[in-house]
């Protein structure tokens, strides 16, 4: 049963890496396109950036063993800070992810990669 177990593990642990690979290789993209959205809703400074840090250990999660914190800036030399701690927060919320009656929202084909920021402790 030990081993079973241990290959069950070390397969988790193989999708939690593609997982955080996938999310290092697309994190960067949505950080500039979050930031141009930012800049054309006269938010011309408005800087966005998701940080990713990876479990040394690689404890295992339900999420994976990535730590996300989802970072915002609105105002020139304003140091970027959690999104959670912003007034931005509900903006982005209901702009980039939107609600059914955004006809936009149908016809953009985003990419499907879960990200999820680290609750405030």
């Amino acid at each position: 049963m030990a081993e079973n177990v241990e290959a069950l593990r070390q397969k988790c642990l193989l999708a939690a890496e593609k997982l955080s690979e996938s999310r290092q290789r697309y994190a960067k993209e949505l950080d500039q396109k979050i930031s141009e959205s930012m800049h054309t809703l006269s938010m011309e400074h408005g800087e966005f950036s998701i940080n990713i840090t990876s479990d040394p250990d690689r404890m295992l999660s339900p999420i994976g063993y990535d730590s996300i914190n989802c970072l915002v800036s609105t105002n020139p030399g304003q140091p970027l800070q959690p999104l959670r701690q912003s007034r931005i927060r509900w903006w982005a919320i209901t702009y980039f992810i939107g609600d059914s009656s955004d006809r936009r929202r149908k016809s953009r084909k985003t990419p499907s990669l879960y990200f999820r920021c680290a609750k405030s402790m």
